[in-house]
């Protein structure tokens, strides 16, 4: 994400096409990236972003059972889930072996 005076600018990279400058811990140079940005929002169009984002905060969430992932016709594709989302969730032993790692989360300013 970019946040700068004129608006916010995100992109997302496949792990393989994470720009060398952000790969080598390097200061982020956006505009020789060759990966377009996902969103942009700026601030002519939306003149509260300096207040709508003064609070800004990093959230890491996994919706399990999300509006995608929780319909019924997705988590039971072809008979490979049994039950549903929720009732699947509500059970702590199917996390036991569960996690994520975040590698690093860099911020520049």
């Amino acid at each position: 994400m970019e946040w700068t005076e004129s608006g916010i600018t995100v992109w997302r990279f496949n792990r393989t096409e994470i720009p060398s400058d952000l790969a080598k811990g390097e200061n982020p140079q956006p505009s020789k990236w060759t990966i377009p940005p996902v969103s942009h929002w700026d601030q002519e169009d939306c003149n509260s972003l300096s207040q709508g984002f003064s609070e800004h905060k990093i959230v890491f969430d996994i919706t399990v059972c999300g509006d995608w992932a929780g319909a019924a016709d997705v988590f039971n594709v072809n008979g490979l889930c049994s039950g549903s989302c929720s009732s699947v969730v509500k059970d702590p032993s199917v996390f036991r072996d569960a996690y994520w790692e975040v590698a690093s989360v860099k911020l520049y300013q």
